[in-house]
């Protein structure tokens, strides 16, 4: 590896890795609700998304308006002042309070982040082992849901906090309502 100037880097890393096609987590989402698709993560039952993959976290818990993400800070996410890039901190955030707000709504709704508001509060560096990343439902509606985040570690130490809106809509080829004229539900 050298450097834009052309200096050679000692000690160089590389990582490499593997993902699922997202058809194939499409595929089972379409089947599924929310809760259910983030418990199949939960235990295996489904590959990790891509962008789990990437980043690297788990899915330790999803319950009902909450879901927890364990997270152990690599090297490859650090930025050159030796604490996690303000951006991976961003995604756990979003990643957490989306999904929870995806275990909140009904078979065939889906959401996506509109808003996302991230403080952070203590830097993470290269020892802060593993942590834990909430995401909790405050509100979720017909066309809007807002929930809550928070990063912290095994001492219960705030890393983060984290506020979300979300747009709720129907997902492709489902309906969120039976009854209404046009829509059909899950068999």
């Amino acid at each position: 590896m050298t450097t834009a100037a052309g200096a050679a880097v000692s000690g160089e890393r590389r990582r490499s890795y593997g993902w699922a096609p997202v058809e194939t987590l499409q595929d089972a989402l379409a089947t599924m609700t929310g809760l259910e698709f983030f418990q199949a993560l939960a235990s295996g039952a489904l590959p990790p998304q891509p962008i789990t993959a990437t980043v690297g976290w788990t899915v330790m818990e999803a319950v009902p308006g909450r879901l927890r993400l364990g997270f152990e800070p690599q090297e490859h996410l650090f930025h050159a002042g030796g604490l996690l890039h303000g951006g991976v901190i961003a995604t756990l955030l979003d990643s957490a309070m989306s999904g929870a707000v995806m275990t909140s709504l009904p078979f065939g709704r889906g959401c996506t982040t509109v808003h996302l508001s991230v403080d952070n509060i203590r830097a993470v560096r290269p020892d802060a082992g593993l942590l834990t990343v909430t995401g909790e439902t405050t509100q979720c509606g017909r066309n809007a849901a807002f929930a809550s985040g928070t990063i912290t570690d095994a001492q219960g130490r705030l890393y983060a906090r984290a506020t979300t809106n979300c747009l709720v809509f129907d997902r492709q080829g489902h309906a969120a309502d039976p009854d209404l004229p046009g829509r059909t539900s899950r068999s």
